[in-house]
Formats: structure tokens, sequence, C-alpha cells
């Protein structure tokens, strides 16, 4: 990875790094930082620890075929605001639950 962040032209890409493994959080954090990653995370499993804005890939609370409710999207709006955020739902009913969270107005 670090051969790679450090060679190639970003231009005004910004990249995430999700990261799979047991990694403690100060090495992700060191990651990061050092690479000028943002930290990607499923927001029901674990909290971003780097980066000026948020990037969730929801991949399903115990499974690609969960279908987010209400309360979910609720908690997860109340996540988006506190900083800028990128949200990326990954499972079986992503463009419908996509839909219905962009419906709460966030902003």
């Amino acid at each position: 990875m670090y051969k790679f962040f450090k060679k190639i032209k970003r231009g005004n890409l910004i990249f995430c790094w999700e990261e799979r493994g047991n990694f403690r959080e100060s090495t992700i954090k060191s990651i990061c930082k050092d690479l000028n990653l943002i930290h990607a995370v499923d927001p029901f499993k674990k909290r971003p620890v780097y980066g000026d804005i948020f990037y969730f890939r929801l991949h399903g609370k115990g499974g690609y075929n969960y279908k987010y409710t209400d309360k979910d999207f609720k908690d997860l709006k109340s996540l988006v605001k506190e900083k800028p955020s990128y949200v990326l739902f990954n499972n079986v009913y992503m463009w419908e639950d996509a839909l219905n969270f962009k419906k709460l107005r966030v902003g």
C-alpha cells in the first residue's frame, strides 16, 4: 500500500481504505495519516478513526440480506450531520435503502 500510494498521481481524487482484519485503531490512524486516506467503515459496526469526511459502506447488519429500518436511517442521519459524508449501501436492498435514506433530507 505504501509503495502504491506514494507513487500514484492523485489529482483531485480522495482515496479511502476499508481495512479488513484485526488492525488496532492506532495502526489504522497511522496508515491513513501517512497515506492521506479516509478510513471507510460500516458505521453500524465501528466508527472511523481518520479523515476530514466520512465514507460509509453499509453491508447490512448481520449480512447483505439486511433491509435497513427507519431507526437505522435516523441513526445514520445523526452521524452524517457530524461532517461531510458519503454513504454507499452495499446490500441486497441497496437501491431501496438509498432512496429511503435520501427521503430524510440529510444536510
